[in-house]
Parts: C-alpha cells; sequence; structure tokens
C-alpha cells in the first residue's frame, strides 16, 4: 500500500477497518493521519497509552496509529505513568511491538526529554473527570502543559491531535486550543477530538 491510497477520503483501507469502531473520533483521526501522510510524517507521540483490548470508547490510539505505521511507514513513542498501562499496552500491541517505543513516565517530564523532531502529537493522558473525580481544570492544565514543553519539538508541518474535547466545561481541550490559537494554529475538525496545524 502506498500513501496515495491511504489520503483519499472514501472506501480506503483504513475506513474499511476502523471507522465503525472508532466512531466519532474516526474522522479525526483520519484527517491526523491524513496531514501525517502528505507531509512525509516519520514520528507519533502520544501520551496517554491503550490500556485494555477493544477499548474503543477509550479510543484505542496506539493500535490505530501502529497499524498506520505498518503500512506506511514512521514510528510511535507511547507514553503512559502507568506501570500497568504500558504492561497492557504491549500485550495489546504486540503485533506492532517493532514499530512502537513504549516510556512509563509521567508524561510532562517525558515530553520534556524527548529527542528529535515529532510529526503527530497526539496528547490523551489524564482522564476526563466524567464521574467528578476531580476539577476539569487539572486535566485542562496538565494537557496545557504537556503542549507547552513538546511545542518547540514539532516539526513545521506538524499535526496536533487532542481529545476529550466538547465536553462540559471545555473538555480536557479548553486551554490547550487557546493557547495554539494564539500562536496561530488552525483548527481543521473540532468534534470528540480537535485537530490542529499551523496557519
Amino acid at each position: 500500500m502506498n500513501r496515495e491510497d491511504f489520503v483519499y477520503i472514501q472506501n480506503d483501507w483504513f475506513r474499511e477497518k476502523y471507522a465503525g469502531n472508532s466512531k466519532s473520533r474516526f474522522e479525526t483521526f483520519k484527517i491526523a493521519l491524513n496531514w501525517f501522510a502528505q507531509h512525509g510524517g516519520k514520528t507519533i507521540v502520544e501520551t496517554g497509552t491503550t490500556k485494555a483490548f477493544d477499548d474503543w470508547g477509550a479510543g484505542m490510539s496506539t493500535v490505530l496509529f501502529a497499524d498506520f505505521c505498518r503500512q506506511h511507514g514512521g514510528r510511535i513513542w507511547t507514553i503512559d505513568k502507568s506501570d500497568k498501562a504500558i504492561k497492557m499496552s504491549k500485550e495489546v500491541t504486540l503485533d506492532w511491538f517493532d514499530l512502537i517505543t513504549y516510556i512509563q513516565r509521567d508524561s510532562v517530564f517525558a515530553l520534556n526529554d524527548f529527542r528529535g523532531r515529532i510529526d503527530l502529537l497526539y496528547l490523551d493522558s489524564m482522564d476526563y473527570p466524567i464521574q467528578n473525580e476531580w476539577p476539569i481544570s487539572w486535566c485542562q492544565e496538565h494537557q496545557l502543559a504537556e503542549l507547552k514543553v513538546a511545542y518547540y519539538k514539532l516539526a513545521r508541518k506538524a499535526v496536533v491531535l487532542l481529545d476529550d474535547n466538547g465536553l462540559p466545561g471545555g473538555g480536557k481541550t479548553a486551554l490547550a486550543k487557546r493557547w495554539l490559537a494564539k500562536k496561530g494554529w488552525v483548527c481543521l475538525l473540532d468534534n470528540q477530538q480537535t485537530v490542529w496545524v499551523r496557519g
């Protein structure tokens, strides 16, 4: 398969395989990976790893990214502070183990120390407090902190994908979106996830 096959909006392998399961996240995953493919992306960095088999409600991002990289090239760095989550992610993504670097560490520190350019940055660590387990501001501030430390590692044609958007209180993305907009970035689609590129 070549990248030209992937960029089609309809009837590509990725849509056939993942649209039904990814549901409200599918279009934003597709747009972000399309941008990544069309600009020769090589490096995907995500915070918040896939923690269970068939947990489509949480996105299954590590699996989707790894499958894309197997077909079209690239590599993933997946970061999670939970040792249990990283161990589970290794089980879930065993078929793509050679394409993934697993980092068990606080995401802000891991992103700060990351070396190299990032072509696709996906921020999905620290769960949005659906049951009011903690203040919404905590996850908003955490995502903004991740974005700030990763910002100067982003490639010129990088794409930023943020999860838990469009939820009460502005979702997890409220502060990060405002900060990107002030930096002149443009939102390509705002849904359950939100996709941003430089203006």
